[in-house]
């Protein structure tokens, strides 16, 4: 799936609730990505984290998680690599 980058980053950055395509394109592109879209998923989580880390929550449509600061580990480690998670989370 092509996710047009600006949109991604606007929305990763500006919603509360991140639409399904968001989420699947994260998960997808981690698991099977180029190395380029893999750094790409990286920055956008540590985007959710920062948010995530001023306060904010955030809702995975297609999870229905709602993300905060205490179930963002969680999240990650469900969903993600434990190379991606250590980028993350370090």
């Amino acid at each position: 799936m092509k996710k047009n980058t600006g949109t991604l980053y606007d929305a990763v950055t500006n919603e509360r609730i991140l639409s399904a395509t968001i989420e699947d394109f994260l998960i997808k592109e981690a698991e099977g990505g180029a190395t380029v879209t893999i750094s790409m998923v990286i920055e956008l989580l540590k985007i959710i984290k920062s948010r995530l880390n001023m306060g904010q929550e955030i809702i995975m449509e297609r999870t229905g998680t709602i993300l905060t600061r205490e179930t963002f580990n969680a999240y990650l480690i469900k969903h993600f690599s434990g190379y991606i998670c250590g980028e993350v989370l370090d």
